[in-house]
Protein backbone atom coordinates (compact mmCIF):
# COMPACT_ATOMS: atom_id res chain seq x y z
CA UNK A 1 0.00 0.00 0.00
CA UNK A 2 1.74 3.08 -1.36
CA UNK A 3 0.07 5.86 1.19
CA UNK A 4 1.22 3.81 3.55
CA UNK A 5 4.48 2.89 2.97
CA UNK A 6 5.50 6.84 2.00
CA UNK A 7 3.78 7.62 5.74
CA UNK A 8 6.08 5.27 7.24
CA UNK A 9 9.43 6.75 5.30
CA UNK A 10 8.55 10.92 6.31
CA UNK A 11 7.96 9.02 9.92
CA UNK A 12 11.41 7.95 9.86
CA UNK A 13 12.98 10.65 8.61
CA UNK A 14 11.50 12.96 11.25
CA UNK A 15 12.37 10.65 13.67
CA UNK A 16 16.13 10.48 12.27
CA UNK A 17 16.34 14.56 12.33
CA UNK A 18 14.46 14.49 15.78
CA UNK A 19 17.99 12.50 16.55
CA UNK A 20 16.60 9.18 17.60
CA UNK A 21 18.94 6.41 17.94
CA UNK A 22 19.01 3.64 14.87
CA UNK A 23 18.60 0.92 17.06
CA UNK A 24 15.76 2.62 18.14
CA UNK A 25 14.26 3.34 14.64
CA UNK A 26 15.65 -0.63 13.97
CA UNK A 27 13.13 -1.71 16.81
CA UNK A 28 10.26 0.35 15.47
CA UNK A 29 11.17 -0.09 11.60
CA UNK A 30 10.24 -3.79 13.18
CA UNK A 31 7.26 -2.92 13.47
CA UNK A 32 6.52 -0.98 10.49
CA UNK A 33 7.19 -4.05 8.77
CA UNK A 34 4.63 -6.03 10.75
CA UNK A 35 2.11 -3.37 9.98
CA UNK A 36 2.44 -3.16 6.36
CA UNK A 37 2.52 -7.07 6.00
CA UNK A 38 -0.64 -7.37 8.30
CA UNK A 39 -2.43 -4.60 5.36
CA UNK A 40 -0.65 -6.49 1.92
CA UNK A 41 -2.15 -10.02 3.24
CA UNK A 42 -5.71 -8.22 4.06
CA UNK A 43 -5.71 -6.22 1.21
CA UNK A 44 -7.63 -3.35 2.71
CA UNK A 45 -8.66 -0.61 0.73
CA UNK A 46 -7.21 2.56 2.35
CA UNK A 47 -4.33 3.15 4.60
CA UNK A 48 -6.95 4.37 7.42
CA UNK A 49 -8.46 1.13 7.60
CA UNK A 50 -5.14 -0.93 8.05
CA UNK A 51 -4.67 1.46 11.02
CA UNK A 52 -7.64 0.46 12.82
CA UNK A 53 -7.77 -3.15 11.92
CA UNK A 54 -4.15 -3.65 13.05
CA UNK A 55 -4.55 -1.30 16.26
CA UNK A 56 -7.54 -3.64 17.26
CA UNK A 57 -5.37 -6.64 16.75
CA UNK A 58 -2.68 -5.54 18.94
CA UNK A 59 -5.63 -4.76 21.64
CA UNK A 60 -6.78 -8.10 21.06
CA UNK A 61 -3.02 -10.22 21.74
CA UNK A 62 -2.71 -8.06 24.80
CA UNK A 63 -5.60 -8.76 26.31
CA UNK A 64 -5.34 -12.29 25.17
CA UNK A 65 -1.76 -12.13 26.80
CA UNK A 66 0.18 -13.03 23.75
CA UNK A 67 1.97 -9.39 23.64
CA UNK A 68 2.97 -7.11 26.49
CA UNK A 69 1.71 -4.11 27.42
CA UNK A 70 4.74 -1.91 26.67
CA UNK A 71 4.40 -3.78 23.11
CA UNK A 72 1.06 -2.46 22.63
CA UNK A 73 1.61 0.52 24.09
CA UNK A 74 4.67 0.98 21.40
CA UNK A 75 2.41 -0.23 18.64
CA UNK A 76 -0.11 1.93 19.37
CA UNK A 77 1.93 5.31 19.55
CA UNK A 78 3.59 4.63 16.32
CA UNK A 79 -0.72 3.98 14.49
CA UNK A 80 -1.00 7.62 15.86
CA UNK A 81 1.53 8.92 14.83
CA UNK A 82 1.66 7.61 11.01
CA UNK A 83 -2.48 8.63 11.45
CA UNK A 84 -1.01 12.35 11.73
CA UNK A 85 1.33 11.76 9.05
CA UNK A 86 -1.12 10.66 6.83
CA UNK A 87 -4.04 13.71 7.25
CA UNK A 88 -1.09 16.15 7.74
CA UNK A 89 -1.55 16.62 10.93
CA UNK A 90 1.66 17.50 13.02
CA UNK A 91 3.44 14.58 14.39
CA UNK A 92 3.05 14.65 18.34
CA UNK A 93 6.24 13.11 20.21
CA UNK A 94 6.10 12.35 23.93
CA UNK A 95 9.94 14.48 24.25
CA UNK A 96 11.35 17.17 22.18
CA UNK A 97 14.87 17.01 22.63
CA UNK A 98 16.62 20.34 23.75
CA UNK A 99 19.34 20.72 21.90
CA UNK A 100 22.39 23.35 23.84
CA UNK A 101 23.22 25.23 21.55
CA UNK A 102 27.06 26.09 20.70
CA UNK A 103 29.08 28.34 18.63
CA UNK A 104 29.49 27.85 14.87
CA UNK A 105 33.32 26.71 15.33
CA UNK A 106 31.89 24.27 18.37
CA UNK A 107 28.96 23.03 16.22
CA UNK A 108 31.52 21.95 13.46
CA UNK A 109 34.02 20.21 15.93
CA UNK A 110 30.86 18.33 17.28
CA UNK A 111 29.87 17.14 13.44
CA UNK A 112 33.13 16.25 12.58
CA UNK A 113 33.60 14.33 16.05
CA UNK A 114 30.22 12.50 15.85
CA UNK A 115 31.03 11.59 11.89
CA UNK A 116 34.45 9.88 12.57
CA UNK A 117 33.10 6.59 12.86
CA UNK A 118 34.91 5.06 15.77
CA UNK A 119 32.47 4.26 18.01
CA UNK A 120 31.50 1.18 19.28
CA UNK A 121 27.48 2.14 19.61
CA UNK A 122 25.19 5.16 19.20
CA UNK A 123 24.91 5.48 22.80
CA UNK A 124 28.48 5.75 23.42
CA UNK A 125 28.56 8.81 20.45
CA UNK A 126 25.33 10.33 21.58
CA UNK A 127 26.86 10.31 25.06
CA UNK A 128 30.37 11.45 24.49
CA UNK A 129 28.83 14.44 22.00
CA UNK A 130 26.50 15.71 24.96
CA UNK A 131 29.93 15.36 27.28
CA UNK A 132 31.29 18.02 24.67
CA UNK A 133 28.56 19.86 23.82
CA UNK A 134 28.14 21.48 27.20
CA UNK A 135 31.67 21.40 28.22
CA UNK A 136 31.54 23.86 24.84
CA UNK A 137 28.27 25.50 26.36
CA UNK A 138 30.19 26.11 29.40
CA UNK A 139 33.10 28.04 27.03
CA UNK A 140 30.88 30.11 25.24
CA UNK A 141 29.54 31.60 28.67
CA UNK A 142 33.10 32.03 29.62
CA UNK A 143 33.76 34.25 26.45
CA UNK A 144 36.00 31.50 24.78
CA UNK A 145 34.07 30.63 21.23
CA UNK A 146 36.30 28.65 19.11
CA UNK A 147 38.57 25.85 19.39
CA UNK A 148 42.22 27.77 19.92
CA UNK A 149 40.63 28.68 23.47
CA UNK A 150 40.27 24.95 23.71
CA UNK A 151 44.09 24.37 26.22
CA UNK A 152 44.91 22.29 28.61
CA UNK A 153 44.34 24.85 31.30
CA UNK A 154 41.18 25.76 29.74
CA UNK A 155 39.75 22.34 30.08
CA UNK A 156 41.38 21.82 33.38
CA UNK A 157 39.09 24.27 34.86
CA UNK A 158 36.05 23.43 33.34
CA UNK A 159 37.01 19.53 34.83
CA UNK A 160 37.03 21.08 37.72
CA UNK A 161 34.25 23.37 38.33
CA UNK A 162 32.43 20.63 37.11
CA UNK A 163 33.06 17.67 38.97
CA UNK A 164 31.92 19.85 41.91
CA UNK A 165 28.43 20.52 40.70
CA UNK A 166 27.54 17.00 39.72
CA UNK A 167 27.15 13.30 41.21
CA UNK A 168 28.52 11.14 38.56
CA UNK A 169 32.04 12.20 37.81
CA UNK A 170 33.17 9.13 36.74
CA UNK A 171 31.10 9.06 33.59
CA UNK A 172 31.54 12.81 32.80
CA UNK A 173 35.19 12.07 32.50
CA UNK A 174 35.41 9.06 30.74
CA UNK A 175 33.32 10.78 27.91
CA UNK A 176 35.63 13.62 27.80
CA UNK A 177 38.63 11.48 27.79
CA UNK A 178 37.42 9.98 24.52
CA UNK A 179 35.23 13.19 22.75
CA UNK A 180 38.87 14.92 23.47
CA UNK A 181 41.06 12.07 22.14
CA UNK A 182 39.00 11.82 19.03
CA UNK A 183 39.27 15.48 18.91
CA UNK A 184 42.81 14.88 18.58
CA UNK A 185 43.19 12.08 16.19
CA UNK A 186 41.14 14.52 13.55
CA UNK A 187 43.78 16.89 14.41
CA UNK A 188 41.12 19.50 15.98
CA UNK A 189 43.26 20.27 19.10
CA UNK A 190 46.82 19.71 19.58
CA UNK A 191 47.13 19.18 22.97
CA UNK A 192 46.85 15.03 24.82
CA UNK A 193 44.12 15.85 27.46
CA UNK A 194 44.90 12.26 29.13
CA UNK A 195 47.02 13.98 31.75
CA UNK A 196 44.02 16.50 32.56
CA UNK A 197 42.04 13.72 33.55
CA UNK A 198 44.41 11.78 35.66
CA UNK A 199 43.02 14.22 38.44
CA UNK A 200 40.71 12.37 40.55
CA UNK A 201 38.22 14.75 41.97
CA UNK A 202 36.78 13.87 45.17
CA UNK A 203 32.95 13.44 44.67
CA UNK A 204 30.07 14.56 47.36
CA UNK A 205 29.07 11.98 49.97
CA UNK A 206 25.20 12.61 50.57
CA UNK A 207 23.82 10.70 53.74
CA UNK A 208 20.18 10.20 54.00
CA UNK A 209 18.76 9.32 56.97
CA UNK A 210 17.10 5.53 57.26
CA UNK A 211 13.35 5.10 57.21
CA UNK A 212 11.13 5.66 60.51
CA UNK A 213 9.35 2.80 62.06
CA UNK A 214 6.17 5.02 61.92
CA UNK A 215 6.73 5.27 58.60
CA UNK A 216 7.01 1.83 57.58
CA UNK A 217 3.92 0.60 59.29
CA UNK A 218 1.34 3.37 57.58
CA UNK A 219 2.81 2.00 54.71
CA UNK A 220 2.35 -1.42 55.29
CA UNK A 221 -1.31 -0.75 56.74
CA UNK A 222 -1.96 0.41 53.55
CA UNK A 223 -2.00 -2.67 51.51
CA UNK A 224 -4.98 -4.56 50.69
CA UNK A 225 -4.49 -8.33 51.59
CA UNK A 226 -7.46 -9.44 50.07
CA UNK A 227 -5.95 -9.28 46.64
CA UNK A 228 -3.70 -10.84 44.32
CA UNK A 229 -1.63 -7.52 44.04
CA UNK A 230 -1.19 -6.64 47.56
CA UNK A 231 -0.23 -10.62 48.69
CA UNK A 232 2.49 -10.05 46.29
CA UNK A 233 3.23 -6.40 47.36
CA UNK A 234 3.23 -7.53 50.98
CA UNK A 235 5.52 -10.10 50.79
CA UNK A 236 8.10 -8.26 48.70
CA UNK A 237 8.45 -4.81 51.03
CA UNK A 238 8.35 -7.31 53.67
CA UNK A 239 11.41 -8.75 52.33
CA UNK A 240 12.90 -5.91 51.81
CA UNK A 241 12.55 -4.63 55.04
CA UNK A 242 14.49 -8.23 56.60
CA UNK A 243 17.06 -8.58 54.39
CA UNK A 244 17.70 -5.02 52.57
CA UNK A 245 17.74 -6.58 49.75
CA UNK A 246 17.69 -4.15 46.51
CA UNK A 247 15.03 -3.87 44.68
CA UNK A 248 16.56 -5.36 41.69
CA UNK A 249 17.31 -8.38 43.41
CA UNK A 250 13.88 -8.49 44.71
CA UNK A 251 12.74 -8.97 41.20
CA UNK A 252 15.09 -11.26 39.55
CA UNK A 253 14.45 -13.71 42.97
CA UNK A 254 13.95 -16.81 41.36
CA UNK A 255 11.82 -19.62 43.01
CA UNK A 256 14.55 -21.76 43.28
CA UNK A 257 16.46 -19.22 45.00
CA UNK A 258 14.52 -19.61 48.32
CA UNK A 259 14.94 -22.22 51.06
CA UNK A 260 11.74 -22.87 52.19
CA UNK A 261 12.58 -25.17 54.97
CA UNK A 262 15.19 -23.15 57.24
CA UNK A 263 14.05 -19.95 55.79
CA UNK A 264 16.63 -18.34 53.78
CA UNK A 265 17.57 -17.20 50.18
CA UNK A 266 20.69 -17.36 48.38
CA UNK A 267 21.09 -14.62 45.18
CA UNK A 268 23.50 -13.05 42.93
CA UNK A 269 23.43 -9.37 43.21
CA UNK A 270 22.87 -7.81 40.38
CA UNK A 271 24.77 -4.55 41.17
CA UNK A 272 28.29 -6.71 42.30
CA UNK A 273 27.83 -10.03 40.60
CA UNK A 274 28.29 -11.18 44.09
CA UNK A 275 26.58 -14.22 45.48
CA UNK A 276 24.85 -13.32 48.57
CA UNK A 277 23.14 -16.14 51.29
CA UNK A 278 20.64 -14.39 54.08
CA UNK A 279 18.43 -15.89 56.65
CA UNK A 280 15.08 -14.94 56.97
CA UNK A 281 12.45 -13.79 60.20
CA UNK A 282 9.65 -16.19 60.38
CA UNK A 283 6.94 -13.56 59.21
CA UNK A 284 8.92 -12.84 56.62
CA UNK A 285 8.93 -16.19 55.35
CA UNK A 286 5.72 -17.28 55.86
CA UNK A 287 4.72 -13.92 53.75
CA UNK A 288 6.49 -14.94 51.00
CA UNK A 289 4.79 -18.93 51.24
CA UNK A 290 1.04 -17.22 51.71
CA UNK A 291 1.80 -15.73 48.31
CA UNK A 292 3.49 -18.50 46.43
CA UNK A 293 0.99 -21.06 47.18
CA UNK A 294 -2.35 -19.31 47.83
CA UNK A 295 -2.15 -15.82 45.82
CA UNK A 296 0.39 -15.95 43.21
CA UNK A 297 -0.93 -16.89 39.51
CA UNK A 298 -0.40 -19.88 37.92
CA UNK A 299 2.61 -19.28 35.59
CA UNK A 300 5.99 -20.91 33.57
CA UNK A 301 7.65 -17.95 34.89
CA UNK A 302 10.95 -19.48 37.34
CA UNK A 303 10.45 -16.26 39.66
CA UNK A 304 9.05 -15.78 42.47
CA UNK A 305 7.28 -12.48 41.99
CA UNK A 306 5.55 -12.19 39.09
CA UNK A 307 3.77 -9.47 37.18
CA UNK A 308 0.25 -9.14 37.84
CA UNK A 309 -0.80 -8.44 34.11
CA UNK A 310 -0.49 -10.53 31.31
CA UNK A 311 1.40 -12.40 30.07
CA UNK A 312 2.58 -12.79 34.01
CA UNK A 313 5.74 -13.08 33.45
CA UNK A 314 8.95 -11.48 35.18
CA UNK A 315 8.57 -8.56 37.60
CA UNK A 316 10.12 -5.23 36.21
CA UNK A 317 13.02 -3.93 37.91
CA UNK A 318 11.57 -0.77 39.24
CA UNK A 319 8.01 -2.01 40.02
CA UNK A 320 9.43 -2.80 43.95
CA UNK A 321 10.18 0.76 44.51
CA UNK A 322 7.33 2.17 42.92
CA UNK A 323 4.75 -0.06 44.52
CA UNK A 324 6.22 1.41 48.11
CA UNK A 325 5.98 5.10 46.18
CA UNK A 326 2.86 4.59 45.96
CA UNK A 327 2.05 2.79 49.49
CA UNK A 328 3.31 6.13 50.40
CA UNK A 329 1.30 8.48 48.76
CA UNK A 330 -1.78 6.41 49.76
CA UNK A 331 -0.86 7.40 52.98
CA UNK A 332 -1.01 10.63 52.92
CA UNK A 333 3.31 11.00 52.91
CA UNK A 334 4.24 13.57 51.12
CA UNK A 335 7.94 11.94 49.37
CA UNK A 336 9.04 15.72 48.62
CA UNK A 337 9.32 16.65 52.11
CA UNK A 338 10.65 13.18 53.37
CA UNK A 339 13.01 11.96 50.90
CA UNK A 340 14.05 9.18 53.19
CA UNK A 341 10.24 6.97 52.71
CA UNK A 342 11.66 4.87 49.48
CA UNK A 343 12.11 1.20 49.29
CA UNK A 344 16.12 2.02 50.16
CA UNK A 345 15.13 3.80 52.94
CA UNK A 346 14.46 0.21 54.64
CA UNK A 347 17.71 -0.91 52.83
CA UNK A 348 19.82 2.45 55.25
CA UNK A 349 17.62 1.21 58.44
CA UNK A 350 18.80 -2.16 58.14
CA UNK A 351 22.01 -1.26 57.81
CA UNK A 352 21.77 1.61 60.52
CA UNK A 353 20.18 -1.10 62.96
CA UNK A 354 23.07 -3.06 62.85
CA UNK A 355 25.48 -0.35 63.41
CA UNK A 356 23.62 0.93 66.14
CA UNK A 357 23.82 -2.73 67.89
CA UNK A 358 27.82 -2.90 66.92
CA UNK A 359 27.90 -5.04 64.60
CA UNK A 360 30.68 -5.40 62.95
CA UNK A 361 31.26 -3.53 59.92
CA UNK A 362 32.51 -6.26 57.66
CA UNK A 363 29.40 -7.89 58.71
CA UNK A 364 27.39 -5.30 57.67
CA UNK A 365 29.06 -5.07 54.47
CA UNK A 366 28.37 -8.44 54.21
CA UNK A 367 25.00 -8.47 54.62
CA UNK A 368 23.89 -5.30 52.77
CA UNK A 369 26.13 -7.16 49.86
CA UNK A 370 28.76 -4.07 49.84
CA UNK A 371 32.35 -5.77 48.23
CA UNK A 372 34.19 -3.55 50.61
CA UNK A 373 33.82 -1.75 53.69
CA UNK A 374 34.09 1.83 52.42
CA UNK A 375 30.56 1.19 51.03
CA UNK A 376 29.21 0.47 54.53
CA UNK A 377 30.64 3.01 56.42
CA UNK A 378 28.10 5.66 55.99
CA UNK A 379 25.38 3.37 57.65
CA UNK A 380 27.60 4.49 61.06
CA UNK A 381 26.86 8.21 60.39
CA UNK A 382 22.98 7.29 60.50
CA UNK A 383 23.95 5.62 64.14
CA UNK A 384 24.10 8.67 66.96
CA UNK A 385 25.57 5.37 68.76
CA UNK A 386 28.31 4.74 66.93
CA UNK A 387 29.06 8.14 66.55
CA UNK A 388 29.07 8.61 70.29
CA UNK A 389 31.69 6.21 70.88
CA UNK A 390 34.10 7.79 67.79
CA UNK A 391 33.98 11.12 68.89
CA UNK A 392 36.97 12.61 70.68
CA UNK A 393 36.93 12.98 74.57
CA UNK A 394 37.56 16.55 75.65
CA UNK A 395 37.65 15.64 79.48
CA UNK A 396 40.67 17.71 80.76
CA UNK A 397 41.33 19.61 77.71
CA UNK A 398 40.18 23.72 78.39
CA UNK A 399 39.85 26.65 75.97
CA UNK A 400 43.47 28.42 75.48
CA UNK A 401 43.66 30.81 78.74
CA UNK A 402 41.08 29.52 80.75
CA UNK A 403 42.31 28.14 83.81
Amino acid sequence: MQELDIAIDKLVSEMLSRGYARDSIGYYRRIFDRLTAFAKLRHFANAERALVAFEKESLSKYESGRISLPCHQAQANLVARIRNVLVGKAVIWRTNRVVTPVSKDFSKALDAIASSGNWTSDGVKRGVISALRTMFAWFDQHGMSDLSDLTRETVLRYYIEKSASIKHVVGMRSRLVLGLSTARSLGLISFDSSVIFKLRIPTRVRFRPAISDEAIARVIDGINLKTELGRRDYAMILLGLDSGLRPVDIANLRLSDVNWRDGSISVVQHKTAQPLGLPLSFGVIEAMKEYALNWRPRSNCRYLFVSCRPPRGKMDAKTPGARFARYAKKAGIDRQADQVVTFYGMRRRLGRNLATNRIPMTTVAQVLGHNGLKSAEHYMSLSPTVLAECALDFTGIEPGGAR
